[in-house]
């Protein structure tokens, strides 16, 4: 039997912001796989053409094979060419990794895209460089890649093993984007890591979850909002004016990468933020 669509976490990786960058930690391959339709789904919904190079296992056809599974009419979609998947041997040149043909050819097949009638592009890759030596370079490559979608209608999401990310790394990726986001056994929730020590130190990721990404502040006026407050009555509520209210709410927009309140909300639901009553 065909297995149900499963709409998890689409709030998180579906209706996204132009220029969105999010990276990813995922503990399994059905994480990362029930991670990913909702981002390619909507973006197809949405006539924009998607870009995914997946991790090095399973193969490549296992990855097209279990997206076809998920996905209603992937197989005309994936020969329509509005979705590709790429094998990630095509970016490594002499054992490294080519950052300047990977930039490159993201910044082609988002010209291509836009001269075919689509109206924007969502792109996914797995870690590339891990094990390569090359962090330091990658970590520059995904800030030069923030600099490159501002305004632009493409939304990046760089996805990252959590069994092959040690907690130096994790920290430095996590500066790297606009928002980093885990999932772990069917679960959002917000990446952080402990303090970083030596890596010889830590063989294995010190990842943390946390709802702590906004102020004890921020969370009472996103609960509010959740609860379909104003920003008049929020003031009220919490004896403030209601300019200090627009000024929290610009505040947790730009702290969640959105630019609408229901947005923020139904972001916050997902990771925990919000309480559910």
């Amino acid at each position: 039997m065909r297995p149900s669509l499963r709409r998890r976490g689409a709030s998180v990786l579906g209706e996204m912001p132009r220029g969105a960058h999010l990276c990813m930690f995922y503990e399994s391959t059905d994480d990362l796989l029930d991670s990913l339709v909702p981002f390619f789904q909507i973006g197809l919904e949405n006539n924009e053409f998607c870009l995914w190079t997946p991790p090095g296992q399973p193969t490549l056809e296992e990855f097209r094979i279990a997206l076809g599974w998920r996905i209603p009419n992937f197989d005309q979609q994936l020969a329509a060419g509005n979705i590709v998947v790429l094998s990630r041997e095509i970016y490594f040149k002499g054992g490294q990794v080519d950052h300047l043909g990977l930039m490159s050819d993201l910044a082609n097949k988002f010209r291509d895209a836009l001269a075919k009638g689509y109206k924007g592009m969502r792109a996914s890759g797995d870690a590339l460089w891990t094990d390569t030596g090359q962090w330091r370079d990658f970590c520059n490559y995904e800030y030069k890649l923030s600099q490159w979608l501002k305004g632009k209608p493409v939304a990046l999401l760089c996805t990252y093993p959590m069994i092959m990310s040690e907690a130096v790394e994790v920290s430095e990726a996590v500066g790297a984007h606009q928002l980093a986001v885990a999932r772990q056994n069917g679960s959002w929730k917000l990446a952080e890591t402990t303090p970083t020590t030596a890596r010889n130190d830590s063989p294995t990721p010190k990842i943390g979850f946390t709802g702590k990404l906004l102020s004890e502040r921020e969370q009472n006026i996103i609960n509010l909002m959740a609860q379909g407050n104003s920003d008049k009555e929020i003031a009220r509520s919490l004896a403030i004016s209601p300019e200090t209210v627009k000024t929290y709410v610009r505040r947790i927009f730009v702290k969640l990468n959105v630019y609408k309140r229901t947005r923020a909300v139904a972001l916050a639901q997902s990771l925990g933020i919000v309480n559910t009553y």
